[in-house]
């Protein structure tokens, strides 16, 4: 069984999905490096923040470095949605990102989460581009990208796998930190008070009453702990994908400045049945680059 689940992985599909995913990922990516920053002022906090907190300070505080940093994105970036000079520019689309992200945390008074999904979901899709970017090259040389199964099913996996694990480890996080009390309803009440947006939907619902919010806080770290299961079968995955979309949909409501449509946007990408809208579906048969995989070739959806 477990031998037969890793032949699986190696399923192709036609490259539609991942292809719109690059573009969404990306999207999401550009949004984050390009959004408006000041520097925070004052001393420094001593302690390792991100992967180049070890780099001199002079560099750290860099205005005109961030800007190059986010402009070799952009190139990298268009260049990789286009396929040329890939893979390269798929990993300079991923390394520039993580660099820039890093800038904007090291001079900023409080870093987010928001960011690490975005980087992750593209570092998977890097490596797409890298271990099947002869097929990719050639499949668009021949103008049949779009016909040719090109996407495996790992990609999927590993994209699923990525965002489940992003949430399992909030949720033990919270509950590391805080126990269970974490989900009493009072500290995000006190955080609607001090960060929500006064007047909306989201932020009267949970100032109504400490039980209505103690609920969504003990079902958000119920979702979050169990994410996990999205792996084992397609009707988990939706129950968990449309748990986490209606709150990271409540949160937006209730956050706006909080940027959780980072997280949300992929989330529902992969966790709801979008695979399904847009045709995705894998056969076991690796067809000649430009075929259609033959009529013998055995395939499925993608639902895991």
């Amino acid at each position: 069984m477990i031998r037969r689940i890793v032949e699986r992985q190696f399923d192709l599909a036609a490259p539609r999905f991942g292809q719109i995913a690059i573009w969404i990922i990306i999207t999401c990516a550009a949004a984050i490096t390009f959004q408006p920053f000041e520097y925070a002022q004052g001393e420094r906090n001593p302690e390792l923040v991100t992967v180049i907190s070890w780099l001199p300070v002079s560099i750290l505080e860099n205005q005109m470095l961030f800007n190059v940093v986010r402009g070799l994105f952009a190139l990298s970036a268009v260049m990789w949605l286009f396929r040329k000079w890939t893979p390269w520019t798929c990993w300079a689309t991923v390394l520039t990102f993580t660099f820039a992200v890093s800038l904007r945390f090291e001079n900023s008074t409080s870093v987010s989460q928001m960011y690490n999904l975005t980087n992750m979901l593209l570092a998977v899709h890097a490596l797409w581009h890298h271990l099947c970017d002869d097929r990719i090259k050639e499949a668009a040389e021949k103008r049949a990208f779009s016909k040719t199964l090109l996407y495996p099913r790992w990609v999927f996996g590993l994209s699923l796998f990525s965002i489940a694990w992003f949430h399992t480890l909030a949720g033990i996080s919270k509950l590391r930190e805080s126990g269970s009390e974490w989900g009493d309803g009072v500290s995000l009440q006190l955080w609607t008070n001090l960060l929500g947006e006064k007047g909306s939907l989201g932020s009267d619902l949970l100032m109504l009453d400490t039980e209505y919010s103690a609920m969504f806080q003990t079902a958000l770290l119920g979702l979050e702990c169990a994410a996990l299961v999205c792996l084992l079968h397609w009707s988990l995955r939706y129950v968990v994908g449309i748990g986490l979309t209606v709150s990271y949909v409540a949160m937006c409501m209730a956050f706006p400045g909080l940027e959780f449509y980072f997280n949300a946007v992929p989330v529902a990408l992969f966790l709801l049945p979008f695979d399904r809208w847009f045709g995705l579906g894998f056969s076991s048969e690796i067809p000649e680059v430009g075929g259609r995989g033959g009529d013998a070739a055995e395939t499925d959806s993608a639902n895991v």
